[in-house]
C-alpha cells in the first residue's frame, strides 16, 4: 500500500513539475513581451449610463471615436470632429447638463 501511495505522489509530483517547465518555456521563447502599442489608443472620457451600458470617447491615432459598450458587445457609435469634442468637454462630460449630452447622442442614433 505504501509502495503505491509514494508512486502515485512521484507521479504527481513529475507532472506538476513538467507543467512548470512548459510555463517557463513558453513565457522565455513565446511570449514577446509587452511593447509599447503601435497605435496610441486612449479614453478621453467615459459616462455610464447604467450600471452596465457605458459610453467612451477614444483618442486612437488622430481619430476620436464614439464608443458604445454593454456586457455583450462594444460598438463603434461615430467618429467625432475636433468642434464636437470641444462642446463635450465643455457640457457633455462634465456631468452638469446631462440631457444635452442625450440630444447630442440621439443625434448619431438610426431615427425608428
Amino acid at each position: 500500500m505504501d509502495e503505491v501511495l509514494l508512486r502515485a505522489i512521484l507521479t504527481l509530483a513529475s507532472v506538476v513539475g513538467v507543467c512548470f517547465i512548459a510555463l517557463y518555456v513558453v513565457r522565455k521563447y513565446f511570449v514577446q513581451p509587452n511593447k509599447k502599442s503601435l497605435v496610441a489608443m486612449e479614453v478621453v472620457g467615459k459616462l455610464s449610463l447604467t450600471p452596465r451600458n457605458t459610453l467612451y470617447i477614444v483618442k486612437v491615432g488622430t481619430k476620436h471615436l464614439l464608443v458604445g459598450m454593454t456586457p455583450q458587445s462594444l460598438n463603434t457609435l461615430a467618429e467625432l470632429q475636433e468642434d464636437e469634442l470641444t462642446y463635450l468637454s465643455q457640457e457633455g462630460l462634465t456631468g452638469q447638463t446631462t440631457t444635452t449630452f442625450q440630444d447630442f447622442l440621439q443625434s448619431y442614433l438610426p431615427k425608428k
